[in-house]
């Protein structure tokens, strides 16, 4: 009590010179990094340290010469003005906040804890500068205010992402129960609502049961799936072909928490698929079966034109003709079974297409004494033609030019004389060439 005395007459009047202790506590007073404050009934200070001077830039002077509550925050005076109270009525304050003005008008948040000396009239504080430790406190809280608020934006994003996608979402346990399931997935499979679907187990959605062991055991372990094509069963028993893209969600102690597949239906495409592949193996079919038709046609062609070159030569009494006229029947019989191909066979890019049925009307033209090989050009609407030329020129060949070179041997024009005329020869083979070619301009 007598110490205490002590320093607050040295701080009020300065008077006697102090004694060796308070000269000590006077000096750890002044060397305090805390802000160490001796205040009056009256509500001013008495004494401050130089730690007041460091924190809010006014001097000593200027805080002694005013009551203390002119320097603190307007928001703050009522609170203050009630410890005050508190410290009047001989309660300690401890953990009060509070905030100062600085001189450059800035505030300082400041921790208190008083306590009063009973029956001197004052009140020893010590204020410690928390500003720092708030500015984090407030950056923390507005930072947790945003992630509150971010979550949740995010789970109503999840909701609405969930609720209206197309594609066909759910979550599953690892025994094969429905956690949740959106709305494209339950129509998908013909169910009216959701609760309709989750009530059943999702091996009962396989078309083969068995079929959901080797995909759970892949997501256990590897913990994605992409890709995988599986065939379900709709509500109605028909089939759905659908594609599986799913990963795996762990609990914080490794164990499997959920499976969250994404579910979208590939039934026509897969139907496209194979309608496709089918019309791939017929057309291989087709043209192959076209390739054979147009060579046994070509060797029919030949068989027919020299059996009828053999039976202008054999006169009809002679037991070869009759021969010879069931090997021609026979020859064009043929060529009507080689005409009956399958759908498709031999067809051409842009629509242009190839019979072998020509063979047999060429068959006509070796019976008939004149070969119109005029060729008429294109009508003016059709600006192009596409085909493949190789098989027009055969075709061509077989109808016009071969006819020409056989009837000329008939008539006389090819003898033993042209036989050994190469010029001759060349000659005949030319007559066709006007006509082959104006081919590639047909073509084009």
């Amino acid at each position: 009590m007598r110490s205490a005395r002590k320093l607050r007459d040295t701080a009020g009047s300065g008077a006697d010179a102090p004694r060796e202790p308070e000269l000590r506590l006077q000096e750890f007073f002044e060397l305090s990094l805390d802000m160490l404050s001796v205040s009056g009934l009256d509500g001013y200070f008495k004494r401050l340290n130089p730690a007041w001077e460091r924190a809010l830039g006014w001097t000593r002077q200027e805080l002694l010469a005013r009551p203390y509550v002119e320097f603190v925050h307007p928001d703050d005076v009522e609170r203050t003005r009630a410890a005050a109270r508190q410290l009047v009525e001989g309660a300690e304050v401890l953990a009060f906040e509070n905030r100062y003005r600085c001189k450059d008008g800035s505030y300082r948040w400041l921790m208190w804890k008083s306590r009063p000396l009973r029956g001197e009239g004052v009140t020893y504080g010590v204020a410690r500068d928390i500003t720092e430790r708030k500015r984090v406190e407030e950056a923390l809280a507005l930072a947790r205010d945003a992630a509150e608020q971010s979550a949740v934006q995010s789970a109503q994003l999840y909701r609405d992402v969930f609720e209206r996608s197309p594609i066909g979402i759910c979550q599953t346990t690892p025994d094969g129960r429905f956690l949740t399931v959106n709305a494209a997935l339950v129509q998908m499979l013909g169910y009216d609502a959701p609760g309709d679907l989750m009530t059943r187990q999702v091996a009962e959605l396989y078309a083969r049961p068995e079929d959901r062991a080797p995909i759970v055991e892949r997501l256990q372990g590897t913990g994605t799936l992409a890709g995988v094509e599986v065939e379900w069963r709709r509500r109605d028993g028909s089939a759905i072909w659908v594609q599986l893209d799913a990963t795996t969600l762990h609990e914080p102690d490794g164990s499997v928490r959920y499976f969250q597949a994404f579910i979208r239906d590939i039934t026509q495409s897969r139907q496209l698929q194979e309608q496709f592949l089918q019309a791939q193996k017929m057309e291989a079919v087709g043209r192959l079966a076209g390739g054979v038709a147009h060579d046994f046609n070509n060797m029919l062609t030949a068989i027919i034109g020299n059996v009828e070159l053999m039976l202008l030569e054999i006169a009809a009494d002679q037991p070869a003709h009759g021969e010879l006229k069931e090997v021609l029947a026979a020859a064009r019989g043929r060529c009507g079974l080689s005409a009956r191909r399958p759908r498709g066979a031999g067809e051409m890019a842009g629509g242009t297409s190839y019979s072998p049925t020509a063979s047999r009307d060429s068959s006509k033209t070796f019976r008939s004494s004149r070969v119109d090989s005029s060729v008429s050009q294109p009508s003016p609407m059709v600006s192009e033609i596409s085909c493949d030329i190789g098989r027009l020129h055969q075709a061509i060949q077989r109808r016009c030019v071969t006819p020409l070179v056989l009837l000329l041997k008939r008539s006389g024009h090819s003898s033993k004389k042209s036989r050994n005329n190469p010029s001759l020869r060349s000659r005949e083979c030319r007559a066709a060439t006007p006509l082959t070619e104006k081919l590639p301009a047909m073509a084009r």
